[in-house]
C-alpha cells in the first residue's frame, strides 16, 4: 500500500522530490524558445510528478526534425506519431498524454498502450487535463464545450460539462486549464473579449454543479490568456497568466463573484537593463520556490530560454 505521503504527492501540484533549477537550465529551458530570423517559437516544459519521481514532456530538436520527448525517472522516450502535447498527467499505472485531438495512454516505462480520439476535438481546442481520484477520471478542459470526462474504469468519454461556456450576459468563454483540490475541480476559463466570463469556475464533478464562479475583475486584472494554465499551492490559487504569475487566496477564489489577482514578475538583469521573464509551461513547485522555463531577450536582441527559481510571496 503507498504511504499517505505519496499519495499526496500522486496528486497534488507539490513535488516531494524537489526540482533543480541546474537540471532545467541544463536540460530542457534552453530548448524551450527557437529563433529564426524574425521567426520565434516556443516550446513548453510540462511536468508532473509521481511517488517514483519526477517527469518532463518537451518538444526537442533531434536529428535535424522536432519529436515529443517523454522524461521519466530512469527512462527517455519518444511519443511516436502525436502532434503537440499540451498537457500529460501521470498515475499509478499508466501515463495519459494529451494533444490537441488525442489522449494517449502510456505504460510506466513509456511504451504505448492506447491511444483514444477525443470527440469533437476540431470543433473545440483542448487544452488542460486534471485527475479526480474519487470519480476514477480525467477531465479534459475542451475549450468552449467546457468539461470533457474520461472514465478510467471503462476507458471511454462519457460526459460533457458546459460550465458557464455561455455566460448570463450572453457572450461566450472557453475553459483552457483544470486542477483537482478535495473533491473539486477549478477550471480556468478565457473570454473571447473582455465581456465573455474570464476567471475561476470551482466545480463539483459529483454533482455536476457550479459552486462559485470568481472573475477577473476587468478594469484592474484584465483578462485571462489563451494559454494560461491553473494550480493550487499553498491555500492559493496560481495561474500562469500568459508569462506572469497570479495568485488569488482560496478563500477568495471559493466565496467572491469578483477576485483581483496578486501580480508576480521575475525580473532578469543584465548590465544595466533590466527586463521580466516570460514564462511559458508548467509551473513547479519545490517546498516554498516556484520554478520553471521563460523567455528573455539578450542584449543583442535574440530570445533565449532560462530557467526561472522564485518564492510565491
Amino acid at each position: 500500500m503507498r504511504s499517505f505521503m505519496a499519495i499526496i504527492c500522486l496528486l497534488s501540484t507539490i513535488i516531494c522530490q524537489g526540482a533543480d533549477i541546474s537540471e532545467l537550465q541544463a536540460k530542457y529551458c534552453p530548448d524551450s524558445v527557437e529563433q529564426n530570423g524574425a521567426r520565434l517559437r516556443t516550446f513548453p516544459l510540462l511536468y508532473d510528478s509521481a511517488p517514483e519521481g519526477e517527469y518532463f514532456v518537451q518538444n526537442k530538436l533531434r536529428e535535424g526534425r522536432r519529436v515529443n520527448i517523454l522524461f521519466g525517472p530512469q527512462f527517455e522516450t519518444e511519443i511516436k506519431n502525436t502532434r503537440a502535447v499540451v498537457d500529460f498527467k501521470v498515475l499509478e499505472d499508466s501515463i495519459y498524454i494529451l494533444t490537441r485531438d488525442t489522449l494517449i495512454e502510456l505504460d510506466k516505462d513509456g511504451y504505448p498502450i492506447a491511444r483514444y480520439n477525443i470527440p469533437q476535438a476540431y470543433q473545440s481546442k483542448v487544452k488542460g487535463l486534471a485527475f479526480h481520484a474519487d470519480q476514477q477520471a480525467l477531465f479534459i478542459a475542451q475549450g468552449r464545450l467546457g468539461l470533457r470526462k474520461f472514465d478510467l474504469l471503462s476507458r471511454s468519454f462519457t460526459s460533457t460539462y458546459p460550465i458557464n461556456t455561455t455566460n448570463d450576459n450572453g457572450h461566450y468563454s472557453s475553459a483552457i486549464s483544470v486542477v483537482t483540490f478535495g473533491n473539486d475541480l477549478y477550471v480556468l476559463m478565457t473570454g473571447a473579449s473582455q465581456k465573455g466570463f474570464n476567471g475561476v469556475v470551482i466545480f463539483d464533478p459529483q454533482s455536476a454543479t457550479i459552486k462559485n464562479k470568481a472573475a477577473y475583475d476587468r478594469v484592474r486584472s484584465g483578462v485571462v490568456g489563451v494559454d494560461a494554465r491553473i494550480y493550487t499551492y499553498d491555500n492559493q490559487v496560481v495561474i500562469n497568466n500568459s508569462g506572469w504569475i497570479h495568485r488569488v487566496s482560496m478563500q477568495d477564489a471559493q466565496s467572491r463573484s469578483t477576485i483581483r489577482p496578486r501580480w508576480q514578475a521575475i525580473a532578469f538583469v543584465q548590465g544595466n537593463y533590466q527586463q521580466y521573464i516570460m514564462l511559458s509551461g508548467d509551473l513547479i513547485f519545490s517546498q516554498d520556490k516556484v520554478l520553471g522555463c521563460g523567455r528573455v531577450r539578450s542584449l543583442e536582441d535574440k530570445y533565449f530560454g532560462k530557467a526561472f527559481e522564485t518564492e510565491v510571496k
